[in-house]
């Protein structure tokens, strides 16, 4: 919405509306997907405003407290929602169909926790990790495990490039990307977690990448 279409979100009709979505902000606690679908509505429609606040953050935080939820929950429940729903759309492009947002079973920490292990942009890498989520080939325990991995594998090279040159280890860090492929590997096979795990732990053992 411009700043010429404004003045038009502030009117009485939309002030009784925020307040009936406010109302529905309420009820939504146990449905991510319903929190996310009022947060982009009272966000795109600038309903906000009717409320007399400045911005939508300011908005989003008293809301938090009249719904019973953190500030930062809904935050990340509107953040997970923008993921999946753009995903939705560039599934629906090739043709394959998937839960709506109201029903998916993912929560909002699994598809947060995905799209930041693919980075931004990689948009190719990131849905397929959605896509094995869906199908529950990939579980919030196993993104963690590969989270913790990179986490600890950028920790390591920081350390390394501190280190006097005669003294480096010759680490390689691991990328993000070959982590979690090798956790998409092993998720096609029985020993799911075991597998990626095994291999992190002789990986690490060996302290290179």
């Amino acid at each position: 919405m411009t700043e010429k279409e404004t003045p038009d979100a502030v009117s009485p009709e939309n002030a009784a509306n925020l307040l009936k979505l406010e109302e529905e902000l309420k009820r939504s606690r146990d449905h991510w997907g319903v929190t996310y679908k009022i947060l982009k509505r009272i966000r795109e429609g600038e309903l906000w405003r009717n409320g007399g606040f400045q911005n939508y953050t300011l908005w989003l935080a008293e809301a938090a407290k009249k719904s019973g939820m953190h500030a930062s929950e809904l935050w990340k429940r509107f953040g997970a929602g923008r993921h999946y729903e753009e995903y939705l759309k560039r599934e629906a492009q090739v043709g394959r169909s998937h839960p709506s947002i109201e029903t998916v079973e993912a929560s909002p920490n699994t598809i947060a926790l995905a799209y930041r292990l693919a980075g931004d942009g990689n948009w190719v890498f990131a849905d397929s990790l959605m896509t094995d989520i869906l199908d529950g080939k990939i579980r919030r325990a196993d993104l963690n495990d590969a989270w913790k991995a990179v986490k600890e594998a950028k920790s390591e090279a920081v350390r390394e490039k501190k280190r006097p040159r005669k003294r480096r280890r010759g680490f390689r860090p691991r990328s993000i990307g070959r982590t979690v492929s090798s956790l998409r590997r092993c998720s096609r096979s029985p020993r799911t977690r075991a597998g990626f795990l095994s291999e992190r732990a002789a990986r690490s053992g060996r302290g290179s990448a």
